[in-house]
């Protein structure tokens, strides 16, 4: 037997973002992804940030969008390719 996969239909991100309840003027919308060791989860980070800041002015809203952690330095990995994937990353 076969499985079909049942696909979501994407809503557009002004559905998906909306303005908390509680917000009164303009608010602050913090993105952050933290500890990623693989790169390619990063395109789908940077596609919510878009959508988020697309949206920004119709829900007064600003958005910040943020990289801590190891992102630099991350130990294992840079170890392994001597930084080479970071670097592409960020250039």
């Amino acid at each position: 037997m076969s499985q079909k996969r049942s696909r979501r239909k994407e809503k557009p991100p002004s559905q998906i973002l909306q303005r908390p309840r509680t917000a009164h003027g303009t608010f602050l919308r913090i993105l952050t992804i933290n500890d990623v060791y693989n790169l390619e989860t990063y395109p789908r980070f940077a596609w919510g940030v878009q959508a988020a800041k697309d949206v920004q002015g119709d829900l007064d809203c600003v958005v910040k969008s943020f990289l801590p952690g190891d992102f630099l330095s991350p130990a294992v990995h840079t170890s392994l390719d001597n930084g080479k994937e970071l670097a592409k990353l960020v250039t």
